[in-house]
């Protein structure tokens, strides 16, 4: 479970972090949508991450596996461009650690993939 935990955190710290990067441009996105197929891009790498870390549920079908990360990835984004949108009404740090309880959430029993270390 804490290990789950930890690449979920990374993942949202992540978009956290490119949104103070470069806050003018996806200011500009959260206002206008003029720039819908990067929205769909961060929805796909962010997808990918959590695909790339974590394994289905026990007894989940491969289907249901992508709906549901893809789920929270929109999710995740959405939340950030509403964020912004709306004039920034909490912190991004308040933000990111309640996206971070909520994901979590979302994902529990996700088992993370194991990895294999060199020799």
């Amino acid at each position: 479970s804490s290990k789950i935990t930890v690449h979920l955190t990374v993942s949202c710290h992540g978009v956290a972090n490119l949104f103070l990067q470069f806050a003018d441009f996806f200011d500009d996105l959260a206002m206008t949508q003029k720039h819908s197929f990067f929205i769909e891009h961060c929805v796909n790498i962010i997808a990918a991450i959590f695909a790339g870390a974590l394994q289905p549920a026990a007894g989940m079908s491969t289907t249901a596996f992508h709906l549901q990360i893809r789920f929270v990835a929109a999710g995740i984004v959405r939340v950030y461009l509403d964020w912004l949108h709306d004039g920034q009404p909490v912190s991004l740090a308040a933000l990111t650690a309640q996206l971070n309880v909520m994901v979590n959430a979302e994902l529990a029993g996700m088992p993370p993939k194991m990895r294999v270390q060199e020799a």
